[in-house]
């Protein structure tokens, strides 16, 4: 979860903020997490995430709505192409690998941000950092991984 999975969550909690609530149904291999489902619980509509490092199968991540679809066609952390199609509409794709690198726009923000003193987007990248952090935390503590906070140990 901590792994590859802190991505997903950094994309999902990106789009739809905070959830109600967290489940997180893990593949221990080792004492280790190797893969597992994450659902995040949002009132009135459902994240569904699966994190593996235990196999080699496409990455995809797909948001899905009664009008239309969204897809991106690569993994959560670089975004290289997005794909959608509302109802009715024909597939639009677009490409939005800037760089061969997908942390040079990442490294530019900063170099930004720092020389702007932009301390405003210094605290919007930190509360989106914690609320990426305490939804992997929840979803760690509802599989049993780290103990609830009323058990003593």
């Amino acid at each position: 979860m901590l792994d590859i999975g802190i991505y997903t969550i950094h994309f999902v909690v990106g789009l739809l903020g905070r959830p109600r609530s967290v489940r997180y149904t893990p593949n221990i291999e080792r004492g280790v997490d190797t893969s597992g489902v994450l659902v995040l619980d949002y009132g009135d509509r459902t994240a569904v995430c699966v994190c593996a490092k235990d196999s080699d199968g496409p990455i995809r991540s797909k948001i899905q709505g009664v009008d239309g679809w969204i897809a991106v066609d690569g993994p959560a952390n670089a975004v290289p192409q997005v794909s959608s199609r509302r109802r009715g509409e024909q597939i639009q794709t677009r490409d939005l690998s800037v760089h061969p690198h997908r942390m040079v726009e990442e490294f530019r923000t900063f170099v930004d941000m720092v020389a702007r003193h932009d301390t405003a987007a210094r605290d919007r990248l930190l509360d989106h950092s914690q609320a990426v952090l305490a939804v992997a935390t929840a979803a760690r503590r509802s599989a049993g991984l780290i103990p609830t906070e009323q058990d003593p140990s």
